[in-house]
């Protein structure tokens, strides 16, 4: 997995991949979780948790700039010792390996609901795997065309929500800070939680062509799902109010429904096309991260072999999450954990960088 010169991203195209790593499934029920605390003030409460992503992305920066062809992989190494290290890069492993088949749960709940329950969970995660498989063994340029092409089809889901504006009440959003502070607060928490993903950024930025244009890519990257974030937390409130929300297991589906259009009969079947073409990527991505970092902590095993396990590992573990109140439940308890982690480790990073200015800790 080395990097060559047909493998070298643009710096939109890392724009592109960062979007298409935060923006999932979670996105269709993310005013769920949280007008329980928050109520009509929710949207607040995703704009004060745009904090956190940003943060990560600065720190990210900061490392670039001082090892723009080191990945964190082996930055934690070179800190942190071999054996430290390689267990922080374990962990961080596990990280990809449960979102994945996280996501892949939900995509496979969603597809089953929306479109086709007559086929098995089992067929539909097999079928998915194989194709995010294949998808990031062919590497990180092709993984960039293609989240290119999931931030389109996001984009047309988002504008496919705007009618929703025409038939929405104003009422739905008052009273404002009816939560008071502290609920706004937990709120906010929570939705930190819907930016996991954005670490994978931290293992492929050698990728990029040119280091300069790295900052201004990730600062986009990142502004653009919280903007979006607030958009469909704040929209799904206004037209259907707190009350009607926690009653669909995803809300934002609903907000969607509500174009009518003449020409498509069934809507809904397109809306499940689009959402193919977004989660098969952020799946991608997730999928390319373990493998990458599998490949980097067992260096004479071969790539081929790598890919094989961790699908048969994937498969066996989505399986796990295919009822939806049981996945929502896993992701209640493994989220939280990994984000805390991945602050740990990706703070620890920049700033054993900071005070050590560049000396080796120790030697591989």
């Amino acid at each position: 997995m080395g990097i060559q010169k047909n493998n070298l991203l643009t710096a939109s195209e890392i724009m592109h991949i960062l979007i298409g790593s935060i923006i999932g499934i979670g996105i269709l029920s993310l005013p769920n979780s949280l007008v329980e605390n928050a109520y009509q003030d929710a949207w607040i409460s995703v704009a004060i948790g745009s904090i956190y992503p940003i943060y990560i992305i600065l720190l990210i920066i900061f490392i670039v700039s001082r090892y723009p062809k080191d990945n964190i992989l082996v930055l934690s190494k070179k800190y942190c010792g071999t054996f430290i290290g390689t267990i922080l890069n374990f962990a961080f492993l596990t990280f990809f390996f449960v979102y994945t088949s996280l996501s892949l749960a939900g995509f496979s709940n969603l597809i089953r609901t929306y479109s086709t329950p007559y086929i098995s969970s089992f067929s539909i995660v097999f079928t998915s795997t194989l194709i995010i498989a294949y998808t990031a063994y062919k590497g990180v340029k092709v993984l960039g065309k293609i989240n290119q092409l999931s931030a389109y089809l996001l984009m047309i889901l988002i504008l496919a929500s705007i009618p929703a504006l025409a038939k929405g009440r104003i009422e739905n959003l008052f009273p404002m800070f009816q939560s008071n502070f502290k609920g706004i607060l937990k709120g906010a928490k929570e939705s930190t939680f819907s930016y996991a993903g954005l670490e994978f950024i931290a293992i492929i930025y050698p990728f990029v062509n040119d280091a300069k244009k790295v900052k201004s890519s990730l600062l986009k990257g990142i502004l653009i799902p919280a903007i979006i974030y607030i958009y469909v937390v704040f929209i799904t409130i206004y037209y259907l109010g707190v009350d009607i929300i926690p009653k669909d297991f995803w809300s934002f589906v609903v907000v969607i429904e509500s174009v009518t259009i003449t020409v498509i009969n069934n809507f809904r079947f397109i809306f499940v096309v689009l959402w193919i073409g977004i989660e098969i990527p952020l799946c991608s991505n997730y999928f390319y991260a373990l493998t990458f970092i599998l490949k980097d902590i067992f260096k004479k095993t071969s790539r081929m072999l790598s890919f094989i396990l961790s699908c048969i590992l994937i498969v066996a573990l989505t399986m796990m999450f295919v009822n939806e109140p049981t996945r929502k439940k896993f992701l209640e308890f493994f989220v939280p954990k990994y984000t805390i982690f991945n602050i740990f480790y990706i703070s620890l990073i920049s700033l054993l960088i900071f005070f050590k200015k560049g000396e080796k800790s120790e030697k591989y």
